[in-house]
C-alpha cells in the first residue's frame, strides 16, 4: 500500500454497533497489540462505507470495519495470529483472512498521496480447475481495462491469493487517494466504457465485467479511519 510492496496481507474484519467504539479499539488496542508481535510491518484502519451493500453477492459475515496488516516476510503462511485481541465491549473480530502476493505486478499509478479508501474484492473460481483462467481474465482483461481508463481517485490495484487455498481464493486490493471513495468507485465503470467505447448492453462490456469462471464472494468500499 502507498507504494509499499508487502509480500502478504492479513485482513481483520471487525463488527460493532458503535462505530466510534470500534475505531477507538482499532487504533488504541488491536493495532498496537498486533504491531508489538513482530509479525507485521504496517497496519491501516478502515470503515465500511456501504454496510448495506446488496448489489453483489456477500458470502462472508457482515463487518463494519477492516484493519489491513502488511507483512514483509517471504513465509507469509507462517504468520501467527494467536494472541491477537478478539473482542472487547461491543467490538468483536468477525474473521481474519491471510493472503500472499500473487506473482504478478500491481497495476495502476502511484500518486504520492495517502491511501484514503479501498475497493475490496474477494473472489474464487467457479471450479478449482478454472483458477488460472479466472486469474488471467482478472489481470489481463478486467483490471487492465480499469487501469487503462485511469478513473479518478484510483491508484494501484494489487492481486493476492489465499495462503490456505481456501475460499475466497483471490483478493483484489484497489487503492484510492480520494476523499470520496464511494463516488470514485461508482464512476469507474463509466470511465471504462468511455475509454473503450463500451455500452452496458455490449458483449464487449460484459466480457470486461464478468467471466463465467468468476464466483464473487465480497465487494465493498472502505474509507480510512482518521488517526
Amino acid at each position: 500500500m502507498e507504494d509499499r510492496q508487502p509480500t502478504g496481507l492479513l485482513l481483520e474484519m471487525l463488527n460493532g454497533d458503535d462505530r466510534a467504539e470500534v475505531e477507538d479499539w482499532q487504533r488504541e488496542v488491536a493495532i498496537p497489540k498486533a504491531m508489538t508481535s513482530g509479525w507485521f510491518a504496517a497496519a491501516t484502519a478502515f470503515k465500511n462505507l456501504r454496510p448495506d451493500e446488496s448489489r453483489f453477492p456477500q458470502k462472508i459475515d457482515p463487518f463494519s470495519h477492516l484493519t489491513v496488516y502488511e507483512i514483509d516476510r517471504h513465509d507469509v503462511a507462517w504468520t501467527c495470529t494467536e494472541g491477537l485481541p478478539e473482542q472487547e465491549g461491543g467490538v468483536r473480530v468477525v474473521d481474519r483472512l491471510l493472503y500472499r502476493r500473487y506473482p504478478r505486478p500491481s497495476q495502476g499509478r502511484v500518486s504520492g498521496k495517502p491511501t484514503l479508501g479501498l475497493f475490496l474484492i474477494l473472489i474464487s473460481p467457479t471450479e478449482r480447475g478454472r483458477a488460472q483462467e479466472l486469474r488471467d481474465w482478472a489481470d489481463f482483461t478486467h483490471i487492465h481495462g480499469i487501469v487503462a481508463a485511469s478513473p479518478d481517485g484510483f491508484t494501484t490495484i494489487t492481486p493476492y491469493e489465499n495462503v490456505a487455498g481456501d475460499d475466497p481464493m483471490f483478493l483484489h486490493l484497489y487503492e484510492l487517494d480520494t476523499n470520496d471513495p464511494v463516488g470514485a468507485v461508482d464512476a469507474m465503470p463509466t470511465a471504462v466504457m468511455k475509454r473503450w467505447g463500451f455500452d452496458f448492453t455490449d458483449d464487449a462490456f460484459q466480457r470486461w465485467a464478468i467471466s463465467d469462471a468468476l464466483d464473487i464472494w465480497y465487494v465493498n468500499v472502505f474509507g480510512r479511519v482518521a488517526p
